[in-house]
């Protein structure tokens, strides 16, 4: 753990409580119902690769740069696919972490990422959003070694461990569809913001 004793806001250094479990869902650990992904790619100096980043706060998984395989610095790369839930080992305690889109598909990640894949009864939309949440935060502090802040480096077997309440695959669907609706008007709502405020400059 961390020495520091102040943290950015984006860091959740408590120790994970789980509350109460809700009526019907079960308790699991995330081990339990994630798997490690691992597709090595063999680079070519002359073929073109798409590289991703994860953002913080967990804004999601976005595209970097184009290089050739020569221009690659770390040879250790790793293909990843639609669907895949990625794990900024370094940054993670500053919510680096999201699901890789349909256009990032077939994109690289070098070893300084953890490629998560369900393995049984967990849906990785609903892992989305559970990242938000102060309990999954804490467990990624939790599990992250290193002297300062900047410098911790995320260990899933240790993260594997801990435990969470689980509701079945079609309560799950039931909540991402609710969130997600929740999700794209918050984004509309602040369009309509955006747009309000350039009418208002362009009027004065």
């Amino acid at each position: 753990m961390a020495r520091k004793g102040i943290y950015p806001d984006s860091v959740k250094p408590g120790i994970p409580k789980l509350g109460q479990k809700p009526e019907g869902w079960s308790e699991v650990c995330f081990g339990d119902v994630l798997q490690i992904v691992n597709r090595k790619a063999e680079l070519e100096d002359d073929f073109e690769y798409q590289l991703v980043n994860a953002k913080r706060n967990r804004g999601g998984v976005v595209a970097r740069e184009i290089l050739t395989g020569n221009k690659i610095l770390t040879k250790t790369q790793f293909y990843i696919k639609e669907g895949d839930f990625l794990i900024a080992n370094r940054q993670i305690i500053h919510g680096a972490c999201g699901v890789v889109p349909k256009e990032l598909d077939g994109a690289l990640v070098s070893n300084e990422y953890t490629v998560l894949h369900s393995k049984n009864g967990m849906l990785l939309d609903f892992l989305k959003y559970f990242t938000h949440t102060i309990y999954f935060q804490q467990t990624c502090f939790q599990s992250s070694v290193g002297v300062d802040v900047e410098k911790m480096i995320f260990k899933s077997r240790e993260w594997f461990k801990y435990k969470i309440y689980l509701p079945h695959i079609a309560e799950q669907k039931k909540i991402i569809q609710i969130l997600s609706i929740w999700d794209k008007a918050i984004d509309l709502t602040e369009k309509l913001i955006l747009a309000k405020i350039k009418l208002k400059k362009g009027l004065m």
